[in-house]
């Protein structure tokens, strides 16, 4: 698992290699390390590419090499960018809805829940789950 020194050590690495290389080929490259699943390598070059230009395919793929890393508060920082852009995405109401229940936000994460509810109902019982979540976390801290 990368720390945030070593993410950002290799951050700067890849905008000094950006000046070097087209922004092109320097998706292509993050393309195909992210295709390769080596999300530890594709997630630095797709932050660069971020920094200089927002794009949203560019955004979901980071969003994925954050989990795929296991690093949810981040891919929940960044989803959320995607979220406010297509606040009627079902898709993305679930998945968010998902990042912050695994992330312990349960309130919100019900939130996110029942506005996928609309689109599925799935969704009202997903919320139950955050409920239910809630309440043991509340009687874990009387015990």
């Amino acid at each position: 698992m990368l720390t945030r020194t070593s993410i950002l050590s290799l951050l700067l690495i890849c905008q000094l290699a950006v000046t070097g290389q087209s922004e092109k080929a320097f998706l292509r490259s993050a393309n195909k390390l992210y295709e390769a699943g080596v999300w530890s390598e594709a997630l630095p070059m797709y932050l660069t590419l971020l920094q200089q230009a927002y794009d949203k395919e560019q955004n979901e793929a980071l969003v994925d090499c954050y989990m795929q890393l296991g690093l949810y508060e981040d891919a929940a920082a960044w989803m959320r960018m995607l979220v406010d852009q297509e606040p009627n995405n079902p898709e993305l109401l679930r998945r968010y809805a998902d990042v912050l229940k695994r992330n312990g936000n349960y309130h919100l994460a019900k939130d996110y829940y029942l506005q996928f509810a609309v689109y599925d109902a799935t969704g009202y019982y997903l919320a139950g789950t955050c409920d239910y979540a809630i309440n043991n976390a509340q009687a874990d801290s009387l015990v």
